[in-house]
């Protein structure tokens, strides 16, 4: 989109931010728009827009929240739950907001809901079995 999730996002404390848009005119208009940001509140100074397909990013092995808004066909989601779930068993919160696809997270055999309203719903990775 245009980057106003990653300017809200900016005033928490996360160690990084990154918007993926496959439509080079999106992240043109988010990269614009980051650059004119200055607010006191802002907590995470790192934020990088990435222009390519959501499908094929490889997700850092460390604790992720990512939050959807209805952004692609159900293709590529499953390509999106494939690739996090190939990183490992890091703990992740998945916040879908207007989840038109919200079946293909419920049958991910990773994922619990947490929350669930019309507009949205949080989904959390399940932690793996420790070894005794």
């Amino acid at each position: 989109g245009k980057g106003l999730v990653l300017l809200l996002a900016a005033d928490h404390p996360f160690e990084r931010i990154v918007g993926i848009d496959c439509a080079p005119e999106m992240c043109t208009q988010a990269l614009r728009n980051l650059s004119g940001y200055c607010n006191p509140s802002q907590r995470c100074q790192s934020i990088d827009i990435l222009c390519m397909d959501a499908g094929d990013y490889s997700f850092p092995q460390k604790e992720l929240v990512i939050y959807l808004f209805n952004p692609f066909g159900v293709r590529v989601i499953r390509r999106v739950l494939t690739n996090l779930f190939a990183r490992g068993p890091q703990e992740t919160w998945i916040v879908y907001y207007n989840p038109v696809f919200g079946k293909e997270l419920d049958k991910s055999p990773n994922l619990t809901r947490q929350i669930a309203t019309e507009s949205y719903i949080i989904y959390r990775s399940k932690k793996p079995l420790m070894a005794e």
